[in-house]
């Protein structure tokens, strides 16, 4: 039987159906399909065409590899229709393919964080974003987050995806409407929001600017000058043990619940940029501890690094927090106000 390949479909359909093809492609500048996940998640979105014109690949070239394993193209026997003017763009570019269901809307989320992961412009992936989608809850992205995870993808790497994905989905998260309980102050999506907002400040109008005055210290500086920064350094560090408490509350009465509805996404992921704020901080504390009292330049820069990862770290989670994980506990959890308890 004759095997045709039709390059309108998914590669994911095609590899699905003639799995040779997948290690074709892998030989031949796709790589990455080889890589746990990438071809259930990016795969059922991209066709063999626009995978080519993304990567640089060159189509006819590929094309002809496959015929020489016995492949025929569908189409290929068709004349050659009329090239585009360079400056129209083809209407299916103007109008790609709009995800409807809740599977395919996963998967292009998935697909979107693959491509981020890869090293991609964000606008670039910003654009078709906005293209394909109105707004996108927390929950979608939660979901894709697992499917990922499931798809073997490892941790590290979806820990390093969340730091960008917040820009990417900015103002694109649907949350719930104004006036709604949650904004009643008491409610524990009311404090979580206010202790962002005081994280957020701390940040920003204290450790920063502490940082960047360590970051003025010279080699002429003097122990004493550097001794005074560390102590007001040092002073930031005690400090975020307030921060530190909102991140145990969030993952010792929050996780959990979300946990007992199969949504575990979040926490695998938020756990980790916890811990790697603490850590910073944590890196901090060591270098000031081991010094001895012998404080220099050098020293207050490295403690400064350790301090703009704990910055940044802290910022990304509160983008998470509020974009991923209020929405996506809105939509599961409900609290009772007679009862102490979530369910």
């Amino acid at each position: 039987m004759a095997q045709v390949l039709d390059l309108s479909k998914s590669v994911y359909e095609i590899c699905t159906k003639y799995p040779v093809i997948k290690g074709l492609m892998a030989e031949n500048g796709f790589a990455e399909i080889t890589e746990p996940g990438r071809l259930q998640t990016m795969g059922r979105f991209m066709t063999i065409p626009k995978g080519c014109d993304h990567k640089g690949v060159d189509l006819e070239e590929l094309k002809a590899i496959f015929r020489a394993h016995g492949f025929t193209i569908l189409g290929d026997e068709e004349p050659a229709a009329a090239e585009t003017p360079a400056d129209e763009k083809p209407a299916e570019a103007e109008n790609a393919p709009i995800a409807q269901t809740p599977e395919e809307r996963k998967a292009l989320i998935a697909q979107y964080l693959e491509r981020l992961n890869d090293g991609e412009d964000i606008e670039a992936v910003r654009e078709d974003f906005t293209r394909n989608f109105k707004d996108v809850s927390g929950s979608e992205i939660s979901n894709a987050e697992q499917e990922l995870i499931a798809g073997g993808v490892p941790m590290e790497k979806v820990l390093k995806l969340c730091d960008v994905h917040a820009a990417l989905f900015e103002g694109k998260v649907s949350c719930a409407p104004t006036g709604a309980v949650e904004e009643t102050p008491g409610h524990p999506v009311w404090t979580m929001r206010q202790e962002n907002d005081r994280i957020l400040a701390f940040i920003h109008d204290r450790v920063a600017p502490d940082v960047k005055r360590a970051r003025t210290l010279t080699e002429s500086s003097s122990n004493e000058e550097c001794a005074g920064v560390a102590a007001i350094l040092k002073a930031d560090m005690d400090a975020f043990d307030e921060v530190f408490v909102h991140y145990k509350r969030k993952e010792e009465l929050l996780f959990p619940h979300l946990e007992r509805h199969d949504i575990t996404g979040p926490s695998k992921v938020m756990w980790g940029k916890d811990d790697e704020v603490r850590n910073a901080v944590n890196g901090a504390e060591a270098l000031l501890e081991t010094a001895y009292g012998q404080y220099d330049a050098g020293l207050m820069a490295a403690v400064a690094d350790y301090l703009d990862e704990a910055i940044e770290g802290a910022e990304s989670m509160a983008s998470k927090e509020e974009n991923v994980l209020i929405p996506l506990s809105l939509e599961h959890l409900n609290c009772y106000p007679v009862d102490p308890d979530c369910r």
